[in-house]
């Protein structure tokens, strides 16, 4: 799965998936092998925990999104994993302007979209029907001889922490085999809503399968109940922008853009006219001329004649990037070791509650996250700021400012708005031949020439 916070969490195991000898001993040539196997419905497996009741469902069935949800049963996996993919369903919100139009036109898609963009008018129904067991066509296998199907039940509850883990903590259960339910359709769909990593069925390394369904395993099913009950326009409005501040910008704007764009357009504006600096080059700065001196004096000179050189923006950069060593730091680690008694010697006053305050400037990585971030938001102005970024990223020295990463953003933005000779421009002049064909810009040639 992509990210881009830039996109969500990715809530890999906390323990390593353990050796599992699966099928018949002997079959070598599959020991390496995670396959996805596409086959008919089985009955479903002993749930983890206490069988999940009939669904108590007090919506009409003639009622428009509950004919949409039972429409999930017609789903087929063909169409919604690919091994490309990475087992990844297709992000509702990542391509194009409103309407969103995955890049895959498939029949799972065209079922989720309807009911995600319904935002919170949906989630009474989707809750509903997390414990709806009834089976789609698509079915999920681990073959082979290492690695495994593991049903934690991994629940993203809020930005900045590992998911929890709500399913089977003991490698108790050990099948292999998973069919994709309508409340997992459903489970994946809420996510979508409310931006969070909800994902049914997901790669885990290494070689592993993580089964994220309510539908067995009761417990996520109850505690998405206990979170997202009775969410109104107004609350998911407030939780995304709680999130948009606490890390996960490029997420939460794709949705603000699209439930809400009156409250999105002013933030995404200041935002993009903040300064920008590079997080790389600065972290090498720190890395190279002040973790590795004990020495305060040569702190102090080496950080004046930094912020001489390159100005305010890095400075911020630097009060980020010294924050960020200091908190994950941890006794013995080399690299970090001198980051706590640095940012208290050259910003005494700067603590996480005050960077937002304090610093003004955004990694240019970030900015690019952002730039992503508003593909589902349509606005004259938006565009005008973008283009002024990409004006801006005339150095010349795409390792110092990270100007691939945010100038790709840029023009993919202001693809066919009457800019794109300057940028086809652009990309032959920064062309590096020894990327080969894997060179960005050469990349970004080919997409113009195929859209």
């Amino acid at each position: 799965m992509r990210a881009g916070d830039s996109r969500y969490i990715s809530g890999m195991s906390k323990r390593s998936c353990t050796l599992r000898t699966i099928g018949r001993v002997g079959i070598i040539s599959n020991a390496l092998l995670l396959l996805m196997w596409i086959g008919g419905c089985q009955d479903l497996e002993p749930l983890i925990g206490n069988p999940i009741p009939p669904i108590k469902n007090p919506f009409s069935e003639s009622d428009p999104i509950e004919k949409r949800i039972a429409a999930l049963r017609t789903v087929h996996g063909g169409d919604w994993y690919t091994w490309s993919d990475y087992f990844s369903p297709p992000d509702y919100f990542r391509f194009g302007s409103p309407p969103p139009v995955p890049v895959e036109q498939s029949a799972t898609a065209a079922r989720l979209k309807p009911l995600i963009a319904l935002g919170p008018a949906a989630l009474p129904h989707l809750i509903v029907h997390l414990s709806d067991a009834h089976k789609t066509g698509f079915t999920v296998e681990h073959h082979g001889d290492m690695g495994g199907m593991l049903w934690e039940g991994q629940y993203d509850s809020r930005p900045g922490e590992l998911p929890e883990e709500l399913g089977d903590q003991e490698d108790k259960i050990t099948r292999q085999r998973h069919t994709v339910t309508v409340g997992d359709l459903c489970f994946y769909a809420i996510g979508q809503i409310v931006n969070r990593d909800f994902d049914p069925v997901k790669p885990v390394p290494t070689l592993c399968i993580a089964i994220n369904s309510p539908t067995s395993i009761p417990a996520l099913a109850a505690r998405v109940a206990k979170d997202w009950s009775g969410l109104t326009p107004e609350a998911h409005r407030d939780s995304l922008l709680r999130d948009f501040r606490a890390g996960r910008e490029g997420s939460a704007m794709l949705r603000l853009g699209f439930y809400y764009p009156t409250v999105a357009e002013p933030i995404a504006l200041d935002e993009l006219r903040r300064p920008i600096y590079s997080r790389s080059f600065v972290e090498n700065f720190a890395s190279t001329s002040l973790y590795s001196t004990t020495d305060p004096r040569l702190w102090d000179q080496r950080y004046a004649a930094f912020v001489a050189q390159n100005g305010q923006p890095f400075r911020d950069g630097l009060v980020a990037q010294l924050l960020s060593d200091s908190e994950e730091y941890q006794p013995g680690k080399w690299r970090e070791r001198n980051a706590p008694k640095i940012l208290a010697r050259l910003f005494p006053d700067m603590t996480r509650a005050a960077l937002r305050d304090g610093v003004q400037a955004r990694a240019a990585g970030d900015q690019a996250d952002l730039v992503q971030g508003l593909s589902s938001l349509r606005s004259e102005e938006v565009d005008a700021e973008v283009y002024r970024i990409f004006h801006g990223l005339s150095s010349g020295e795409p390792n110092r400012y990270d100007e691939e990463t945010l100038a790709s953003a840029c023009m993919e933005r202001l693809m066919h708005k009457g800019h794109d000779d300057e940028f086809v421009a652009y990309c032959i002049a920064h062309v590096r031949p020894t990327y080969g064909k894997d060179d960005g810009f050469l990349m970004k040639l080919r997409d113009f020439k195929a859209k």
